[in-house]
């Protein structure tokens, strides 16, 4: 290969040259997307596994958030320290008591305190 190179005349070693630099270059720029793509591909994965992860995050709070809302509907005390926390009139703050006709006041109302 070296003989047949050096037997060439200069415009055609030139042109024997140019070649190799763009096929050498045209290597380099596959080598380089296939590396980007190969990139990509693992932060695609890790932005997968990562909703993943947050989208079970976001159910057991919904879970959480479920249960304490059943706790305060049923609970008469649990509802009675939400309203009177959250209220602004907390006179309104009333429950009913299964098999118990009418509305009872909050513990603190019905002592006195306001």
């Amino acid at each position: 290969m070296i003989s047949w190179f050096t037997a060439l005349a200069a415009p055609q070693k030139a042109a024997a040259l140019g070649i190799v630099v763009v096929f050498l270059g045209l290597i380099a720029l596959v080598a380089i997307n296939w590396a980007d793509m190969g990139l990509d591909r693992a932060e695609g994965k890790g932005a997968a596994v990562e909703r993943a992860r947050t989208a079970e995050a976001v159910i057991e709070q919904g879970v959480k958030a479920n249960e304490a809302a059943q706790r305060v509907r049923t609970d008469p005390p649990a509802y009675c320290g939400v309203c009177m926390r959250t209220s602004r009139t907390p006179e309104n703050c009333r429950f009913t008591v299964p098999g118990v006709q009418g509305y009872q006041l909050c513990p603190a109302l019905s002592r006195g305190d306001k």
